[in-house]
């Protein structure tokens, strides 16, 4: 029996005992019932890392359409279209 049960037991009896213990429960469920209505809290979110360069269309082609980029020793081929779309070739 633990400390609180014992403390009642000695102060009400059984029943007092009986009674906190069904005002326990029921206050169990009301208190699930309330922390139901607020939305879970969102866990903190790590540091934002540093954004990324930003580099415009213009920079890369200049007045071409067309690049040459080296990745890990592959060549790629990075398109303007006509309608200003973006074609990566490998």
């Amino acid at each position: 029996m633990g400390m609180l049960s014992c403390s009642l037991s000695r102060q009400f009896g059984k029943a007092g005992r009986q009674s906190f213990a069904a005002a326990a429960a029921g206050l169990g469920h009301a208190a699930a019932r309330q922390r139901s209505h607020y939305p879970p809290t969102a866990p903190a979110k790590p540091p934002a890392a540093a954004s990324p360069p930003l580099l415009h269309s213009r920079q890369l082609f200049g007045g071409g359409r067309e690049v040459l980029i080296e990745h890990q020793g592959e060549l790629y081929r990075l398109q303007l279209t006509r309608n200003g779309k973006l074609i990566l070739i490998k």
